[in-house]
């Protein structure tokens, strides 16, 4: 199984300004990412990974998230089972975003 990466907002934020971002996959619930999200991130709750798994690219970098980095590492970990390579997961979660957020409440 390859390594899972946990990254550091800051540099999960350098790697979404690369020359070639990676897959930015929101693993909460949908109501979590109507509230609040980084902008141009994929949902995928957690509970539906398994059977969507197939809508992503194994040769893709993929960043996780969640809301303090719990199923965000649970998802790396699945992924990492089904060849995906190149995974990593905002350490502490989007809670330690300090970016720019959308969503119904980006007060926070």
């Amino acid at each position: 199984m390859p390594p899972i990466e946990n990254l550091s907002a800051s540099e999960c934020a350098a790697r979404l300004a690369g020359n070639e971002p990676p897959v930015l996959l929101d693993v909460r619930t949908p109501r979590e990412h109507r509230s609040h999200r980084i902008p141009g991130a994929t949902a995928m709750p957690l509970h539906e990974l398994a059977d969507r798994v197939d809508e992503l690219d194994p040769d893709r970098p993929v960043l996780v998230y969640c809301e303090h980095g719990v199923r965000s590492l649970s998802a790396c970990a699945f992924l990492a089972e089904r060849g995906f390579r190149n995974i990593a997961n905002l350490q502490g979660g989007i809670v330690r975003w300090n970016g720019r957020l959308e969503g119904e409440d980006v007060r926070r």
